[in-house]
C-alpha cells in the first residue's frame, strides 16, 4: 500500500487510481481490491502527511479517498 499511496497529491496520471490500475495490470491483482485496501489505510497515512511541509494536496487526496 505504501507504493500506491505514495502517489497522493499528484495528478490523475500519477495518482493513487493510476497506480492501482498499473499494479493490477502488471500483477494480475484486482484493481478494486487494491483501491479498497488503499481506502482503508488512507486515514492513517494522512496523519503522517500532516507534518510534511507542502503536503496539503496529499492530505486532501487521502481524506477524499477515505470518504469514498
Amino acid at each position: 500500500m505504501d507504493y500506491l499511496l505514495d502517489g497522493a497529491g499528484r495528478d490523475g496520471a500519477h495518482g493513487i487510481g493510476a497506480r492501482c490500475a498499473g499494479l493490477a495490470a502488471a500483477s494480475g491483482l484486482d484493481a478494486g481490491r487494491l483501491r479498497d485496501w488503499c481506502r482503508a489505510v488512507a486515514p492513517i497515512v494522512a496523519i503522517t502527511y500532516l507534518r510534511r511541509p507542502g503536503a496539503q494536496a496529499a492530505v486532501a487526496e487521502m481524506l477524499a479517498l477515505a470518504r469514498e
